[in-house]
């Protein structure tokens, strides 16, 4: 089970720990590490084009600014560490405000894939965002060719989108927050 501490003051946006990873906010030291996740073709192939240098950047400026608001109803972006190695990034955790949820996508270094960043890292998210920012419900999407993808999203009990945003070359999964706490519900009854 998912455990929340924010580490953060007044405004900020919040640090957020998992069972395994640190959440900390995107901060400019990380705009190499950034760049390096969205400009790389094998990366992106299951998120959709990879980005050019320049426009990689700007949308790392962007979250920068939108970081400092602090607030989960703008767009906001964590670096996803390695709770056990130290501050060593495994990935990039983000928030993308849409009118009526909110879309959480997650990028792993070729590294970590397979070791179920994507899958606690979405989950403890979406949790998070329902208890702490009146978001009712979350969505993620990935190119339809994902289907390492779909299972994580299977696995942690989204359901499928009929409509995507991005169109019908993605797949997108849903969650609302009284789903989230049916299936909270359910795992606390199976453990107990």
């Amino acid at each position: 089970k998912c455990r929340s501490a924010s580490e953060g003051v007044g405004k900020a946006l919040p640090v957020l720990l998992t069972s395994r990873f640190r959440l900390r906010p995107l901060e400019r030291r990380d705009q190499a590490f950034y760049a390096s996740i969205y400009t790389d073709e094998a990366l992106m192939r299951f998120v959709g084009k990879p980005m050019t240098q320049a426009a990689a950047e700007n949308a790392f400026h962007a979250f920068l600014q939108s970081n400092r608001r602090g607030d989960l109803h703008r767009a906001c972006c964590w670096v996803v560490e390695d709770g056990a190695a130290g501050p060593t990034p495994v990935g990039l955790l983000a928030l993308l405000p849409h009118a009526a949820a909110a879309e959480i996508g997650v990028m792993v270094v070729d590294a970590w894939q397979g070791r179920k960043v994507a899958q606690e890292t979405i989950g403890f998210l979406s949790g998070y965002l329902f208890d702490h920012s009146g978001w009712t419900r979350t969505f993620s999407r990935h190119v339809r060719a994902n289907d390492a993808g779909a299972g994580v999203m299977r696995r942690l009990g989204f359901r499928e989108m009929r409509e995507v945003p991005g169109g019908s070359a993605f797949r997108g999964w849903e969650m609302t927050s009284e789903a989230w706490l049916a299936r909270d519900g359910a795992a606390g009854r199976m453990s107990a």
